[in-house]
């Protein structure tokens, strides 16, 4: 198994993209118009604060995972609209299903907050069945400003255990979610961020709950997706988990 780290900022690649308003949804860094409307709008980014990417053979099908940390160090709520990973050989060639679009936890990301996101995927094609060639990932991000909010949840006891070695499955995050609002939250995402002694990013694990939670009631979780490379099973010594209402709520 092949366990990689890419810093994609340190590649060139394209992350952040500028956001503005009604009239003008986005606009290259630098490039903005130069109307008196449009200088009073604020380019927007999300910062990538960790990253990383793995290759792995599981069974008869090449797995590849992305998860990433994201925080939002503009002074308004942003939203992800879309954020697309794709999976690229040695000759930066996309390749086939090897792409995932991804939604971040929460999806509404306010001021100085952090968000994860993180998915795998199986790439089921005859003609590629060595890990190794998946070699770099091209990541692309449009961020807009909002001015929803998504209610933030309370999580205690928070633990983690190894779980199976050679499954795709390394470890399972377990914890408490309480919800100190007065509006019912029926459901609930939560994402943990698993790190080394390092405080390098390893992976991202997340679950969806129905939880019908009223003002101060809680409910356990535990966390299952998705399936990430062995390679890091052993290697975590700390994780950091967030819980958010869901959108759908």
């Amino acid at each position: 198994m092949k366990y990689k780290f890419l810093s994609v900022v340190g590649c060139g690649l394209l992350l952040l993209l500028a956001a503005c308003g009604a009239e003008s949804k986005t606009t290259d860094a630098g490039n903005a118009p130069s109307s008196s409307h449009d200088k009073e709008e604020e380019e927007l980014t999300v910062t990538v604060v960790n990253e990383v990417f793995a290759s792995w053979k599981r069974k008869e099908a090449v797995m590849v995972s992305y998860s990433a940390e994201l925080k939002n160090e503009n002074d308004v709520p942003v939203i992800i609209d879309r954020m697309l990973v794709e999976f690229l050989d040695e000759e930066k060639t996309v390749l086939d299903h090897g792409g995932v679009l991804l939604n971040s936890i929460p999806t509404i990301i306010m001021p100085n907050e952090t968000a994860y996101v993180v998915d795998s995927l199986e790439i089921r094609d005859e003609g590629f069945t060595d890990p190794d060639k998946v070699k770099s990932i091209n990541v692309e991000i449009e961020v807009n400003e909002t001015d929803e909010e998504l209610l933030k949840l309370e999580i205690d006891d928070v633990q983690f255990e190894l779980l199976y070695e050679d499954d795709s499955l390394p470890y399972e995050v377990t914890g408490i979610i309480t919800n100190p609002h007065a509006k019912k939250i029926d459901l609930a995402e939560v994402a943990v961020g698993l790190y080394n002694d390092k405080d390098e990013l390893l992976a991202v694990l997340r679950t969806m709950i129905e939880t019908n939670l009223g003002e101060n009631d809680s409910v356990e979780f535990g966390t299952f997706y998705p399936r990430l490379s062995d390679d890091i099973y052993g290697k975590v010594t700390k994780v950091k988990a967030i819980a958010y209402e869901d959108p759908q709520n």
